[in-house]
């Protein structure tokens, strides 16, 4: 079985909801701001559920769902990053918002200090925390069973996995990034996916359980 540890359901995988994002609420003006980064489409959520008035800005964002999310909302995206790690894009973005006044809705926790990083470089960057992950409490979730490939989207997942559940040798991770293979325990060996999208974690997340299916440990 593959099993998808995040918050939205994949066709291809089991749904395995072990974390779950609580939106925060909002309320200020966009008045004065000249672009929005967003790292997340929770983030794009939040500021819809609170009804701000941010469309108008240009959208700087990390990957293809942030970008589908600002799209369907009505916002214009500027810029996509070419790598969806957050000191990447703050690298490749820094010439492209030197100088302006930037809006950051953020993630309370944060794995990258890309507000930090813009701001050492001249960008007026104003972040705020617009949301949050949570683990979903263990005894709402059933084990995985059998020889399986978890597919983890974010540390949050890793750290709510391993929180309710022991790993079983016989089960393979897939991290949908770098980051998210550095929350594992030096025991635990993931593998990366080459592109950092849920599509390309669960075409990796096939591959492997051909393998374990053909070579069971």
């Amino acid at each position: 079985m593959i099993y998808l540890l995040g918050t939205t359901p994949h066709p291809k995988a089991k749904h395995l909801g072990v974390i779950e994002v609580c939106l925060l609420p909002l309320s200020f003006s966009c008045d004065g701001f000249d672009a929005i980064v967003l790292t997340s489409k929770s983030a794009v959520a939040s500021l819809e559920a609170s009804k701000i008035s941010w469309h108008h800005l240009p959208v700087y964002v990390i990957g293809k769902g942030t970008q589908e999310a600002a799209q369907k909302a009505g916002a214009t995206v500027a810029y996509v990053a070419k790598e969806a790690y957050g000191e990447r894009f703050a690298l490749e973005t820094i010439s492209l918002l030197q100088g302006k006044k930037v809006l950051f809705p953020r993630a309370k926790e944060v794995v990258s200090d890309v507000a930090g990083l813009l701001q050492k470089e001249g960008v007026l960057i104003h972040d705020v925390v617009a949301y949050e992950t949570v683990c979903v409490p263990c005894e709402t979730l059933s084990p995985p069973l059998g020889t399986s490939v978890m597919i983890f989207t974010s540390p949050s997942s890793v750290r709510c996995f391993l929180r309710c559940f022991s790993w079983d040798s016989s089960w393979q991770a897939v991290s949908i990034g770098k980051k998210t293979a550095e929350a594992f325990p030096k025991e635990i060996i993931s593998h990366i996916s080459p592109v950092q999208t849920v599509d390309a974690c669960v075409e990796l997340a096939q591959g492997l359980y051909v393998d374990l299916s053909k070579n069971p440990i």
